[in-house]
């Protein structure tokens, strides 16, 4: 329902509208370091752009001429999603990369040789319809940290501990 989708959009709607080609289009308010993109299927095609408009930085998504303005929304609420999620491991990863720093500053070399992780799996909930379908994402943004570029920092972040524990 249209009407749904305005509230799930809450703070970050900013207008909807018709674009010069007359197909429904909406405006969100969005961080200027969020990644935004477009979706293009045999059906329909939504593309995103990032636009500075009364001083704010805003994602707009134009849909075709097919396109309900509530599957717009429902797109932009999936990519303002996404990144919500992308700057919550960002800040976990600072958060576990300063735990390993730590652990790393606290022990001995013999001690670390033998370090393992573990991860314990969330336990299942029921999960809704409503919830798969927030959960689906349908495209990648470009800018997610690959396992390499994470491994790279963890590394730095070793090199840096031993370094501080060289000195000591």
């Amino acid at each position: 329902m249209l009407e749904d989708k305005i509230v799930k959009l809450d703070t970050y709607l900013d207008s909807w509208f018709r674009n010069e080609h007359g197909n429904n289009a909406i405006r969100v308010l969005i961080p200027e370091t969020w990644v935004i993109y477009g979706k293009k299927n045999d059906e329909y095609s939504i593309t995103a752009k990032k636009v500075r408009h009364n001083g704010a930085v805003k994602a707009q998504f134009d849909g075709s001429d097919n396109l309900s303005l509530e599957d717009i929304m429902e797109f932009a609420i999936q990519v303002i999603m996404n990144n919500i999620e992308n700057e919550s491991k960002k800040n976990l990863f600072q958060v576990k990369l300063k735990e390993l720093a730590d652990i790393f500053d606290a022990n001995q070399l013999a001690m670390l040789e033998n370090l393992v992780f573990k991860f314990e799996k969330p336990k299942k909930e029921k999960k809704t319809k409503g919830d798969i379908e927030e959960e689906k994402i349908e495209e990648v943004p470009e800018e997610i940290e690959t396992e390499e570029e994470i491994e790279g920092k963890v590394l730095a972040a070793i090199n840096e501990s031993k370094k501080k524990s060289v000195k000591k």
